[in-house]
């Protein structure tokens, strides 16, 4: 079991992953390359900026692992940290927040017991979802 995680560690970090010039963000459907942010690739082949990942997964952080990413935000913002030190605070905060892909791994899986958000609303008066009210005579 131990040779088998090895081997899929060192498979994973030569992979390679080509991304069109068009790419999306899976949750806001802006174009990840001029969003002017960074962003994920996941190996499911969904790619989510930066701000809308953070905004998906900290919700489902336990109180300690929110205030670690936190302050890895904060110390990483911050700046003065030699280069060695901002990527492994940089590794450790993606860990926290990229460590799967948020629509294909246990978060999703974790998440179907949540309801719908209610508070979209349909806006087009044209949708087949309005309502329609009928007057009846009596």
């Amino acid at each position: 079991m131990c040779d088998t995680l090895r081997d899929e560690i060192h498979r994973l970090r030569s992979h390679r992953m080509n991304l069109k010039a068009d790419a999306r963000c899976a949750f806001t459907n802006k174009v990840v390359i001029t969003a002017g942010e960074p962003f994920y690739a996941f190996p499911s082949g969904y790619v989510v900026l930066y701000s809308a990942l953070k905004k998906e997964v900290i919700p489902h952080l336990n109180e300690r692992q929110r205030t670690r990413f936190n302050e890895l935000e904060d110390m990483i913002q911050r700046g003065g940290t030699q280069e060695s030190n901002k990527a492994a605070l940089q590794a450790e905060l993606d860990g926290l927040i990229a460590a799967e892909c948020p629509l294909t791994g246990s978060l999703m899986v974790d998440s179907i017991d949540r309801p719908f958000d209610d508070s979209l609303e349909i806006e087009d008066e044209n949708s087949i979802f309005q309502p329609t009210v009928e007057r009846v005579q009596v």
